[in-house]
Formats: structure tokens, sequence, C-alpha cells
């Protein structure tokens, strides 16, 4: 049998090219993992995601369940009251009464508008003019 020898070069070309396979291997494991590892984390974190929008949705729901139960309770309780005898609020009505009597009529509330825009109109109209 015949034994090749290799020369120097040719040893460190073949040690060369193994260090090359090898990084290149270790280098697309570590690449193939590393995708992997974040496909695994993006799905992780759609699904919290996902499921925090959904806790919240249904939080809203109740607190709008719960929100009109309120209305509904309140709402039978103000039309079971009678206020028109009731003290307190007479008493409320009479100084809403009395409050309303002092008030100007909607004529006089008119008449004081229009002699107010008048004499804006004509205090603007006098200052451009000059």
């Amino acid at each position: 049998m015949e034994q090749v020898v290799e020369t120097q070069a040719q040893i460190i070309a073949h040690i060369v090219a193994e260090a090359v396979t090898a990084a290149a291997t270790a280098t697309a494991t570590t690449v193939r993992e590393t995708a992997t590892a974040a496909a695994i984390v993006k799905e992780n974190e759609n699904n919290a995601a996902g499921a925090s929008f959904d806790l919240l949705d249904y939080k809203v729901v109740n607190i709008q369940k719960q929100q009109n139960a309120f209305e509904i309770t309140v709402n039978a309780r103000m039309d079971k009251q009678d206020i028109s005898n009731n003290e307190n609020f007479k008493e409320v009505f009479t100084l809403l009464r009395k409050l309303a009597e002092g008030r100007p009529s909607w004529l006089v509330t008119f008449i004081l508008g229009a002699l107010m825009s008048i004499c804006t109109g004509l205090t603007i109209f006098i200052i451009v003019t000059k």
C-alpha cells in the first residue's frame, strides 16, 4: 500500500476546513435554537397579551353589568319616592320658587342683550373708522 504523505500546508488546510465546518455547524445550530426560543417567547407574549385583553374585556363587561344593575336599583328607589309630599323636598321647591321670582323676564333679557350688541357694534365702528 502506498502511503500518502501530506505536506504541512495540506494538514493545516484540513484542520482549518474542519474548524470552519465545525464553526459553521455550531453557528447554524445556535441560530436555529435562538430562532426557536424567540418564536416561543413571542408566542408566549402573544398568548399573555391575548389573555390580558380577554381578562380586561371580561372585567369591563362585568362592570357594565354591575352599573346597569345599580342604575336599575336606584331608579326603582327613586320611582318609589313620593317627593311631592316629602317635607324636605317641599322646602327645596319653596326656595327654588323664591329664587325664580327675583329673575327678570325674558323680554328684559332680550332688550338688554340687543342694547349691548348695538353698543359693542357702534364702539367697533367708531374705532375702525378713525
